[in-house]
């Protein structure tokens, strides 16, 4: 594949431009008294405050997008040294299954089938943007929750992303249409995940599918910093998300008192990076 056409996909994925810092709407978290069960039952958030945030398809009528332009609904509490986030959003398909092998004639063979997937961005400096596509240098650390994987541990998987004009090593290439280079380097926090790869132990057919990913134990190091649990229930997806406040870790950002970070959210139905929809950027305004 072609540099140009990576390029043209990518754009097409983020519909990005650079945002002044007095644009970003707030996002309140407020703290709280009772730390909710991280199980994606949102019964226990009852009193806490949602808020409602647009998000839209990266692809203008993308009909294989079963979100597409929709409402989610976000609310997050800080109680003692942790934070805590609750996630609601709109999907008509359960997908929690990733890549499952398939009976395919004689032998099984690697499906194709994708999980549902939520993204969480916080920014590690002042810089951002809505897009992975463009000029301004910035990072940011991202929570991954995915449903047919790190959803059967119990956590989210946990990134650095870093956006930059300057050469990166082993950083993925991307072409804008006015010829610059861009490389994004996302990198995993360090740690082991608690999920891997499995084939099928009989070459004779047992079930027409057989599940690829295997479960090894918790996700460890900063990679094990985010505990999280989803749940689907009539066209659905309820996450909630916890971390402490601060991990002590460099790849993760700080969620302190009195603390404004900016932050943006992101769904994938069935993981496909161009059938996502995204939100804007918001300024996350910690309490006191």
């Amino acid at each position: 594949m072609t540099r140009n056409l990576i390029a043209m996909i990518a754009c097409l994925l983020t519909l990005g431009y650079a945002y002044a810092e007095d644009k970003f709407a707030s996002l309140q978290v407020s703290a709280a008294d009772n730390a909710p069960t991280i199980d994606g039952d949102l019964s226990d958030w009852k009193t806490a405050d949602f808020t409602a945030l647009s998000i839209t398809s990266a692809i203008e009528d993308d009909a294989d997008n079963a979100i597409g332009d929709a409402s989610i609904d976000v609310a997050m509490q800080v109680i003692g040294d942790r934070i805590y986030m609750a996630v609601r959003w709109p999907d008509p398909t359960m997908s929690d299954n990733y890549r499952p092998y398939e009976w395919k004639v004689n032998r099984y063979k690697r499906g194709k089938q994708r999980d549902d997937l939520l993204a969480v961005r916080f920014s590690l400096s002042d810089a951002f943007d809505r897009s992975m596509l463009t000029t301004i240098d910035y990072e940011v650390d991202v929570w991954v929750w995915s449903a047919g994987r790190s959803n059967l541990i119990g956590f989210a998987d946990d990134y650095k992303h870093h956006i930059s004009t300057q050469h990166i090593q082993d950083a993925a290439e991307y072409e804008l249409p006015d010829g610059t280079i861009i490389y994004i380097d996302r990198s995993t926090d360090t740690g082991e995940f608690g999920y891997g790869t499995q084939k099928p132990e009989s070459s004779v057919k047992t079930t027409q599918k057989v599940d690829s990913v295997s479960i090894e134990g918790p996700n460890t190091g900063s990679l094990g910093d985010v505990i999280a649990k989803g749940q689907w229930h009539d066209g659905y997806w309820t996450v909630e998300l916890s971390r402490l406040r601060d991990t002590q870790h460099a790849d993760d950002r700080a969620l302190l008192a009195g603390d404004q970070v900016i932050t943006q959210f992101a769904v994938f139905d069935e993981n496909n990076a161009e059938h996502k929809s995204v939100s804007e950027p918001y300024r996350l305004v910690l309490p006191d």
